[in-house]
């Protein structure tokens, strides 16, 4: 049996993984995706980014020689063991969560909402929700045109599964829009919107549906807490966070980005007039 060592173990993975088993769903070089009996998600990677559900671990090979899909890994003395590998839980701990959201810092962010709608017009890859070619880029852009600030629940709803991939294109827009969302709504007078987690996981995998849970929560991985924590604390490294979040999955940084984009302005349009219609033109999505 390998030993590996967790060079870094989220705030709510030994809670969480309390609950036994804990089964391997999905099983790749440097990410595993796994689900506790009471449905939980904890995700094991070999990368650097960290969230409060995930595991970070120091792997010579990639992960799949030691993790396979379908088996179950059991916690023991502060170890999760598997057939082949066990992995060393470290003390030390990362615990994420976003920032306090800032009203005044949201609203004076108009200029770098502009140029990060551009440049995701700029990078969207191909079926993104950007990519005007797309095969659902019509139905994309039909549910994010429904969306006010008095109608939100319903066209998010609605489309979640639409798309393709391992987090479906709407999957990861709607995570990164309500994670944002929900973190400024009372400082703009609205209340939080909270999807059933019954009815996501109606509508797209367990996967997918969990990260999205999370994300409306607000659990999130590093990368886009960044974009968001960028915002509330009004530093300069908006830009520089939202292109980080683009190289992530083949569409998921650029769909999330946008995802957050939208609802930034969306929420910024209730005190500057046509904000928002601006941004889904630099978007391509009127």
């Amino acid at each position: 049996m390998e030993r590996l060592t967790a060079v870094c173990v989220g705030s709510k993975v030994l809670e969480y993984s309390g609950s036994m088993p804990i089964s391997i769903i999905k099983a790749f070089d440097n990410v595993v995706y796994a689900k506790t009996s009471k449905s939980h998600l904890l995700v094991i990677t070999s990368g650097s980014k960290r969230s409060d559900i995930t595991v970070n671990v120091d792997a010579p090979k990639g992960l799949q020689n030691y993790l396979i899909e379908g088996e179950q890994l059991s916690l023991i003395d502060n170890s999760m063991v598997g057939r082949y590998a066990d992995i060393i839980l470290s003390e030390n701990t990362y615990r994420g969560g976003l920032a306090k959201g800032d009203k005044n810092a949201l609203l004076s962010c108009r200029e770098e909402l502009v140029k990060a709608a551009t440049l995701l017009s700029i990078l969207a890859p191909q079926d993104a929700i950007c990519d005007s070619k797309g095969r659902f880029f019509e139905s994309y852009k039909r549910a994010i045109n429904l969306l006010s600030l008095d109608n939100i629940h319903q066209p998010l709803l609605e489309n979640i599964g639409l798309g393709s991939g391992l987090t479906p294109s709407f999957d990861d827009f709607a995570s990164g829009f309500l994670a944002i969302y929900n973190n400024y709504a009372r400082l703009f007078g609205r209340e939080r919107i909270i999807l059933s987690r019954n009815l996501i996981l109606k509508r797209t995998s367990w996967l997918s549906g969990s990260i999205l849970d999370y994300a409306q929560h607000g659990i999130v991985d590093e990368d886009v807490a960044h974009v968001i924590n960028s915002i509330s604390r009004g530093d300069k490294n908006f830009l520089l966070n939202i292109q980080e979040l683009t190289i992530k999955g083949h569409t998921s940084g650029v769909d999330t980005a946008t995802g957050i984009v939208v609802a930034a302005a969306l929420l910024m349009g209730s005190e500057a007039r046509g904000f928002m219609y601006d941004i889904m033109r630099i978007l391509g999505l009127t």
